[in-house]
Formats: structure tokens, sequence, C-alpha cells
């Protein structure tokens, strides 16, 4: 197992452990990692990474390139545990005011140890 495939492997099990090893889908009674999926609140794809590009530049003032944005697309806070019935029940990217939340939330999180995380690092530094 690859390096990446094994990360992606422990997130999954970390999202799969946070959400009780349980579809998140209100009502919905799937359960076990065998019938579980990973669903992404904010859907993956060059048109999400390019709305979280220009919403990071537009709220926050920092360019961030692509592999952050992925980074942004791929925080625990946009996942969810899901059967694959409920996955596309939980993409919010059409929902501005929820989309638009949740990346405050992101933001806000980044910032509230000790500073700016890399996900929120500026790609062109002021001081270059």
């Amino acid at each position: 197992m690859s390096r990446r495939d094994y990360e992606i492997y422990e997130s999954k099990k970390a999202i799969f452990a946070r959400d009780n090893w349980r579809c998140q889908f209100p009502d919905c009674d799937v359960r076990g990692q065998e019938n579980l999926q990973v669903a992404h609140r904010i859907k993956q794809g060059k048109g999400s990474e390019d709305y979280v590009m220009v919403f990071w530049y537009d709220q926050y003032g920092q360019s961030i390139s692509r592999k952050y944005a992925q980074h942004i697309i791929n925080h625990p806070f946009n996942m969810v545990a899901s059967c694959p019935q409920h996955n596309d029940a939980f993409n919010i990217f059409y929902k501005p005011e929820e989309r638009d939340a949740l990346l405050e939330k992101i933001h806000a999180e980044s910032l509230s140890d000790f500073g700016i995380d890399e996900c929120c690092a500026p790609r062109d530094p002021w001081w270059l």
C-alpha cells in the first residue's frame, strides 16, 4: 500500500469512527465500514477547487494554490460517513449559505491554534 493510499485509508477510518460507524443521514441505520463511504459536503472536482480559491482570496485576501484548495475540500469538517444511497444528499455545493459557512468554519479552525495552518498559507508571501 502506498503512503497516499495509507493516508486515505486512515482518514476514512477516522471519519467513520468520529461518526460512530454509521451513515449520518437522518433516520438511516446503515452501519459498518464495509457499508459506508465518505461523502464530501463540498464536492470534489475542479469547479469546487476553483470556487474555494476565489472564496479564499475574496474573503481573506489569500491567494492559495489548487493543492491547498484540495486540502480544504478534504478537511474532516467537509467529510461525513454515508451509505451509498445517501452520499449525494450531503452535497451542499449548490447551497451558498451552507457552503460558505462551512468554508468559514474550516478557515477559523485552521487559525485556532498558533497561527496560520498550511492550508491557509499564501502562495506568494508578501515579503518576497
